[in-house]
């Protein structure tokens, strides 16, 4: 804990929020000073008055109350009355008094701290207001304080009651104000500290005050030591002017009590040498408290200036953007007078050493200041891309205002998106190109083969009628109608799909198809191969979709229908089950089929409806087919308003829906 003197009190109230241990430390060493402040109290009295020209005892405990937190002031108040009646003892020895004095100061600093705080949480000195407030709540708690002491010591010692109260007013309101300070001071400036000014003025200060104060005779300087004090208010912190204040009022108290100095002359009696001193005092206190303030109030006014001039020159002067300030002279000529680093750069080769600025900048400016704040938009010669805007400042005919961006990236990007958006164009049609040529391909060929394979397909029925064929040659025919018919298949796919991808428009109309029935037929196509691979092949109906219909071409979506249920077949293994349930919801009519086959692997899902896929298990089986029943169902269902989609879990069986509108679309 600091004395009142101490220099390191720089925020209010924060210091004694410590642990308890440091805390009972703090109010020991606190109460202690309050007491030894008191007992001395004696010192600052004149001959036989009761009068002390100062009471730092009241400062003191005023500092000490102000800097405890609220919750625990009522036992620092308490403290107070106790050390101050103690101390009081020492020096008059009559204890009714010595505990009515401390008594009475207690009541004074809860007095100060209402007056000063009233319903804050926290006083900082910071402001001429906040100083104002201090001065009026001290002058007013020692004005009570005078009163009742002045007429409680005069009644006990008979001495004037006027000059006691005045006397007792003076000596404590200036010693509040000078110590009780030291628990509010603001957190201080950043500032380098200035050792060898402050050691400086130290200097003269005490030259002053022994020269002034210390001298046998009147010497007519006694505003000097204030001259010095308010040099140390408006470049020292606050702290160190509050001490320096102190240190010269106790400095001139001691010396007039010696009987030396201008307050000391023999012409002067006791009690107006004790008015003077204390007037003295309490000027010296209030001028120190209200000059400290105004540097602060002043410091933070210029730092909040300083702060607001960096977010404008950053805004500004340090922009990426170019900013003129230019003069549109009678000769048709402009004159910069102000231009930030970044304009700088731009204008650089285009301005004369009389600030003259001609050049392509300069003609792009004055095509945007016609086009009344238009943007000018041109290519420098290092190859910079440019925006100028200008625009008249003002009222004014001939000031004007040119801003100059740089666009290089935001021109360069563009340019990039462009060619990277052509690029994929050209990709884009030749990959279409690619894919119709291949479907002309797909197509040509396919109507190229069929005629042959239906030869050989004839042919091979009509040979298998005939008698003469032996055992061999029977087997042999029986392979080439087998082969004939997957060829048959696989040419009718192709024709199909590339039906399906070329003509997004329907050869036949659209109808209303009883899905029931649809599924019925397909299923029934397909029962003699489950029959021979032993996979049981159901039909279910949900609950209300018994007339439900699909509205689409017969053949298609007959077609669609078939490739899956023939897919779930063959890829059932034996005494496994398939299940084509008829459903609708959401105003379409599904068809759904499920199987206990192996299912799809996740890598398989990604492609299974791209053309000629066949996932790796199928190869590994054997198991015939083109690859091509999913890529032909989708299309088949796309252009007649369906969907399909699959699920599968792998070793759990896959699971592929149809969905069809019930009704007809708009188109």
């Amino acid at each position: 804990m600091n004395s009142a003197g101490a220099p390191r009190a720089q925020t209010s109230r924060t210091r004694f929020r410590t642990s308890s241990t440091h805390t009972w430390v703090i109010w020991v060493l606190s109460g202690l000073m309050i007491f030894a402040l008191s007992a001395l109290g004696a010192v600052f009295r004149f001959g036989d008055t009761n009068a002390a020209a100062w009471w730092p005892a009241a400062g003191a405990s005023a500092w000490f109350v102000l800097a405890t937190a609220r919750k625990r002031r009522a036992a620092a108040v308490v403290l107070v009355a106790a050390a101050i009646t103690l101390g009081t003892l020492v020096g008059i020895d009559q204890l009714n008094l010595a505990l009515t004095i401390g008594i009475t100061d207690a009541i004074e600093v809860l007095s100060f701290l209402l007056l000063l705080e009233g319903r804050q949480h926290t006083f900082v000195l910071r402001t001429v207001r906040d100083a104002t407030r201090l001065i009026v709540a001290a002058i007013a708690a020692s004005a009570v304080t005078g009163l009742f002491l002045g007429l409680l010591i005069s009644t006990i010692t008979g001495e004037t009651f006027l000059a006691l109260a005045v006397h007792t007013a003076a000596s404590h309101a200036s010693a509040i104000v000078l110590i009780a300070p030291f628990a509010a001071l603001p957190p201080p400036m950043k500032e380098a500290p200035r050792v060898a000014e402050i050691a400086f003025q130290s200097v003269l200060l005490i030259v002053a005050i022994v020269t002034i104060f210390g001298a046998a005779g009147y010497v007519p300087l006694a505003f000097v030591p204030l001259t010095l004090l308010g040099w140390a208010a408006f470049r020292f912190p606050v702290y160190i002017a509050l001490i320096q204040s102190i240190a010269t009022g106790t400095a001139a108290l001691l010396f007039t009590l010696a009987g030396l100095g201008p307050y000391a002359a023999t012409t002067l009696t006791l009690d107006t040498q004790v008015t003077i001193l204390s007037s003295f005092l309490l000027a010296l206190a209030m001028a120190t408290v209200l000059l400290v303030t105004a540097q602060n109030e002043v410091n933070i006014s210029s730092r909040a200036a300083t702060e607001s001039a960096k977010i404008l020159s950053s805004g500004f002067i340090d922009s990426q953007v170019g900013l003129i300030l230019t003069d549109h002279d009678d000769d048709d000529t402009w004159t910069i007078r102000w231009a930030n680093r970044t304009a700088r750069e731009f204008i650089a080769t285009e301005v004369s050493a009389d600030g003259r600025w001609q050049g392509q900048l300069a003609t792009e400016a004055r095509a945007a200041l016609e086009l009344d704040g238009a943007v000018s938009h041109c290519v420098l010669g290092s190859g910079a891309t440019v925006n100028v805007v200008a625009n008249h400042v003002g009222n004014s005919e001939k000031r004007v205002a040119v801003q100059i961006v740089d666009v290089t990236a935001s021109v360069l990007g563009a340019e990039k998106r462009l060619e990277a958006e052509r690029e994929h164009a050209r990709a884009l049609a030749t990959r279409l190109e690619l894919e119709r040529q291949r479907d002309d391909f797909i197509a040509t060929t396919s109507h190229e083969l069929r005629t042959p394979i239906m030869s050989i397909a004839g042919y091979a029925e009509l040979l298998e009628e005939s008698s003469l064929l032996r055992a061999p040659e029977s087997g042999w025919l029986r392979a080439i109608a087998r082969n004939a018919d997957r060829l048959t298949a696989l040419v009718e796919s192709l024709l199909t799909l590339g039906r399906a991808s070329a003509a997004p428009e329907l050869h036949s109309p659209p109808d209303l198809l009883p899905a029931c029935a649809l599924v019925e037929d397909v299923v029934s196509m397909h029962c003699p191969l489950a029959d021979i691979k032993n996979v049981t092949l159901s039909i279910e109906v949900e609950e209300g979709a018994e007339d439900c219909v699909v509205y689409g071409v017969a053949h298609d979506v007959n077609r669609a229908i078939a490739n899956l249920v023939s897919n779930a077949v063959k890829f059932t293994p034996a005494d496994g089950t398939v299940r084509v349930i008829t459903g609708t919801a959401d105003a379409e009519t599904t068809i759904t089929v499920t199987d206990t086959g192996p299912g799809i692997s996740e890598d398989a899902m990604a492609h299974i409806f791209e053309r000629f896929y066949r996932a790796p298990d199928a190869e590994r089986s054997s198991t015939p087919g083109t690859g091509l029943g999913l890529s032909i169902t989708a299309e088949l269902a796309r252009r007649n308003g369906g969907t399909v989609t699959v699920d599968s879990v792998p070793g759990a069986g896959v699971t592929a829906t149809l969905r069809f509108p019930a009704a007809a679309r708009h188109r």
